[in-house]
């Protein structure tokens, strides 16, 4: 480029120009004109390399956003409109890679060895010839052991350039191919990927980053075809694998789900929970009974009771439905546990009839990520099975166990029960290091059915590719806030929790009655947005866009293997071991059993983090009690556990876990060694983050609902609140106990008049000293004296728990909700979860007596706020919540208080985009 002066870079300056070029193109401008070019190509049909034998069809559509067969002709052409806007997009694109090739230049001049120790992981430079016939990268490395390992490395790869190459090309060997130039950030290598057969219709642009699951040849080439190899774009960004199973139906409603929290309370939704639950437990059982199983059953009501008070369901009713499933659990236990005689579960035509014997129950509920996929989930259950063939012969496999409470049995139901499965066999293959989980099993109780899942190449190809194509229309909302086209099914879209939030944000976007499909109830549903509704809305969600992206980057620190983050001591993240002078403790205290793990600091960073020095002095003060965190391991064990900081300290952390800690695949025998040896890492949990709680509280606002629409008018429209003139304090019990109160002073007095005659809100700043809390206490008990009920909120426990201590030595009753962990110890008794409630009714009777609530801005959608409404909502240290955050609260209540102090700590935000200090 003109006046561009280019000079050998250090290993430190490579990165900074490809941490800028990629900053670049990940701005809404460099997005916008890197894609346009890429997404106007369009080419139909394509046929697997090879050809004349062929495995039976796959029900998974590949590529899943085009009509695909394998009899249709192959297309050897490109058919391109060649308007202006294709022309521009390839000028931008041309220029993006001219910035590219100039950066490339710049590192190529200084020489960067390639990773001597990565051998076996997806960049390794070798013989390509593979003799592996796996379905993921044609291999089958019968893999065994249960001695815990280290995982293999992997790297991601920035995408430079895409190319594409047709008949007639003399460099191309098979024609088509969709070429990717990428760049190995890591070392600085270039290598290139052949995406032939159904991969070529892969939706790749540069700026892209991409995993790919195969080996490179000497000349760093990978072809990722119909029969082997696998590549899986923004392998940072983790999906579950139930939502690319229902993206098939509706890739929308996948978007809307990855994007919004939903508040939804489904009774069938918790129905399927507590069978799982009861399910479950027999699972853990050598031998489990009738007995036992209703005896359990009882007991996952009693910890269930908050979710039926918000479904509305009975106990009586729900204890039917959990009874009447037992038998059927047995006769499962009595075919498939240990001791039974074996069962025949079909295949499928390909593989047949195979007797299987569960032999040992692993894990339930696990919790897996695979970022070499993508991917991540929740495993029913994890198990060992003896598998016997028809034709003789056993062996062991670990397989995932999927069980479905549900009605739908078949079609599409079925299909994305299946994909389920197959899913899970990749997320358990990186969480167990074991490549040969290559089957599972589906169990449907309301047939009372198991079906035998074999994962076979078609089917993962087109379940990765439309993993693939919703990261990026995924990305694609987040950059742009673009969705899939509605589905335009009324049939479908009535029933379907994300009907209003779909509907609003396709109106906003531009859409109308005719695109939408759905005639007089699209509306209905958004015939009162104006304009300035429209503007509001794309503003703050973009602004919520900008912030999320900035958080992506450090939930991509704990998913990249340890040498990405080895470039700095600030960068480094900080090693653990367990306390071997104490046993992990039980916690009984809470409404569920919380397991105690102590953490010292190792006084010596590894070898492979690149530092030789004790790193005492820099431990991450960015935890804190009670916050969520992942427990990983420098060995490369991502997400082994989940849980939360009980008490932090320089050299300690307590980890307060759901269950016992344990390394997957560990010998029993052998797991406390094996938990001890380990390095520990431990991360805040970035993936519970707050921001799809954000989105749904913003769209919710612009919903038709009778108290959204008046905070709306308040908000968005700034309609002036409206005060009472004052009232006689002979009539008014509050006003004449604010007059008796000596010990307050004027601008006291007049806060507390101040919101008592609030019709819609009031603003009370309350600088250091002014004796901000003290003056919410009154208010509260002279709220109390009218008889409102009163919602008590702010960003942090600690600020809500410092009122309710104030107000519980004043002799206020009030409930606090939250997790047992962040609630103050002198609150505690006053959490629901600790006090003595056996029942529905008694909840239901509770939740009503009480006049006061304390519970954090995003922990309103818990289940005991379902049905709460409140006169007044106080939000206090107001200065310091966006408005996204502030808006659940506030849709709780009539009016609302905002007490603070602007001229203190605004919001925390970490992007440095200007745009955003507008969350201010």
């Amino acid at each position: 480029m003109p006046g561009m002066a280019l000079h050998p870079c250090s290993n430190t300056e490579k990165h900074s120009s490809l941490e800028a070029m990629k900053k670049w193109h990940s701005s809404p401008l460099g997005l916008s004109r890197c894609t346009a070019s890429a997404r106007n190509l369009s080419v139909c049909g394509i046929g697997p390399g090879g050809g004349d034998g062929m495995e039976d069809q796959s029900p998974f559509r590949t590529p899943p956003s085009l009509p695909y067969s394998f009899t249709e002709p192959l297309n050897a052409g490109i058919t391109c409109d060649g308007g202006p806007d294709q022309l521009e997009a390839g000028q931008h694109k041309k220029a993006l890679l001219d910035l590219l090739d100039q950066v490339e230049d710049a590192i190529t001049e200084e020489e960067l060895p390639v990773d001597a120790g990565n051998k076996g992981g997806q960049v390794t430079v070798g013989d390509s010839t593979d003799s592996r016939c796996s379905p993921i990268a044609n291999s089958s490395l019968n893999v065994e052991s249960n001695k815990p390992r280290e995982a293999p490395s992997f790297d991601s790869f920035l995408v430079l350039e895409v190319s594409e190459k047709h008949k007639g090309d003399s460099s191309c060997d098979r024609y088509p191919a969709k070429v990717l130039r990428l760049l190995n950030e890591h070392c600085g290598k270039e290598y290139s990927v052949h995406l032939c057969d159904e991969w070529f219709h892969s939706t790749v642009v540069p700026g892209d980053t991409v995993s790919v699951i195969g080996e490179f040849s000497d000349q760093g080439k990978c072809t990722v075809d119909h029969d082997s190899n696998l590549v899986i774009v923004h392998p940072e960004l983790l999906i579950s694998g139930t939502r690319v199973a229902s993206s098939f139906h509706c890739p929308r409603r996948s978007v809307l789900d990855e994007r919004l929290k939903s508040n939804e309370y489904s009774t069938s939704a918790l129905m399927g929970t507590l069978l799982h639950q009861v399910f479950q437990a027999g699972l853990l059982e050598d031998v489990p009974s009738r007995q036992f199983l209703e005896q359990h059953a009882k007991e996952v009501l009693l910890n269930n009771l908050e979710s039926l008070y918000a479904c509305g369901a009975s106990e009586r009713s729900t204890h039917s439905i959990l009874i009447e499933a037992i038998p059927k659990m047995l006769n499962w236990y009595k075919s498939f546990m240990k001791g039974s005689k074996s069962t025949n579960v079909d295949f499928g035509h390909t593989e047949g009839r195979k007797t299987v014997e569960v032999t040992e129950m692993m894990d339930i509920e696990e919790m897996a990520w695979a970022p070499r996929y993508g991917l991540k989930g929740i495993i029913d259950a994890s198990v060992i099975s003896r598998v016997n063939s028809c034709g003789g012969g056993s062996y062991d496999k670990v397989m995932p166990l999927e069980f479905k409470t549900g009605k739908s049995t078949s079609g599409q139901s079925a299909m994305e029960h299946s994909a389920q499965v197959i899913l899970y066999t990749l997320l358990m293959s990186e969480r167990y290091l074991n490549t040969d989980i290559d089957m599972g099993l589906l169990y449907y109780l309301h047939t009372d059915q198991t079906l035998g899942i074999k994962v076979k190449r078609s089917d993962l190809i087109g379940l990765m590719m439309r993993r693939n194509e919703l990261a990026s229309e995924i990305l694609k909302a987040s950059f742009s806030q673009s969705f899939p086209a509605m589905l335009q099914s009324p049939s479908s879209c009535t029933g379907c929790r994300h009907l209003t939030s779909c509907t609003i944000y396709h109106k906003v976007h531009g859409g109308n009655t005719a695109t939408s499909g759905l005639g007089d109830l699209f509306d209905n549903l958004v015939n009162h947005l104006s304009v300035a509704h429209h503007n509001f809305l794309k503003h703050w969600d973009r602004l919520i866009d900008l912030e999320a992206r900035t958080s992506q980057v450090k939930k991509k620190e704990i998913l990249l293997p340890l040498h990405y983050n080895s470039g700095s001591k600030s960068s480094a993240p900080s090693f653990y071991v367990l306390d071997m002078k104490n046993e992990h403790s039980v916690d009984s205290s809470g409404k569920s059993k919380r397991y105690i793990y102590n953490f010292v600091r190792e006084k010596m960073q590894p070898e492979a983090a690149g530092h030789s020095e004790p790193q005492a002095e820099s431990l991450d003060f960015n935890l804190k009690s009670g916050d969520c965190v992942v427990l990983s391991t420098q060995s490369g064990r991502i997400a082994v556990a989940n849980g939360s900081i009980r008490d932090i300290s320089r050299s300690h952390i307590t980890v307060s876990l759901s269950r016992r800690l344990r390394l997957p695949g560990s010998s029993s025998l052998l797991e406390q060694g094996d938990l001890q040896r380990e390095l520990w890492r431990i991360d805040k949990d970035e993936f519970s983050s707050s921001f799809a709680t954000m989105r749904f509280n913003l769209v919710q606002l612009f919903s038709q609902k009778p108290q959204n629409t008046k905070l709306r008018k308040l908000v968005v429209d700034l309609e002036a609140p409206r005060f009472d003139s004052g009232g006689l304090f002979s009539q008014d019990p509050a006003l004449s106990y604010i007059q008796s109160l000596t010990s307050l002073n004027n601008d006291q007095q007049r806060s507390l008049h101040k919101i008592l005659a609030a019709k819609d809100y009031a603003l009370i700043l309350g600088m250091p000293g002014t004796g901000k809390t003290y003056t919410m206490v009154h208010a509260v008990k002279s709220l109390l004296m009218r008889g409102e009920s009163i919602l008590l909120t702010s960003y942090t426990n600690s600020a809500i728990d410092n009122l309710l201590m104030k107000l519980k030595a004043e002799g206020v009753d009030f409930i606090r909700i939250g997790r047992h962990e962040a609630v103050h110890p002198d609150v505690r008794a006053n959490c629901l979860s600790t006090t003595e409630v056996q029942s529905v009714d008694a909840i239901k009777t509770r939740m009503e007596q009480v006049q006061v609530v304390g519970v954090t801005c995003l922990g309103v959608y818990h289940p005991l706020l379902a049905h709460k409404k409140f006169d007044t909502c106080i939000m206090d240290e107001a200065g310091q919540i966006t408005l996204p955050v502030s808006l659940g609260p506030l849709m709780l209540a009539t009016k609302f208080v905002l007490v603070g102090d602007h001229y203190q700590l605004p919001p925390l935000i970490q992007v440095t985009n200007p745009l955003v200090f507008l969350f201010t």
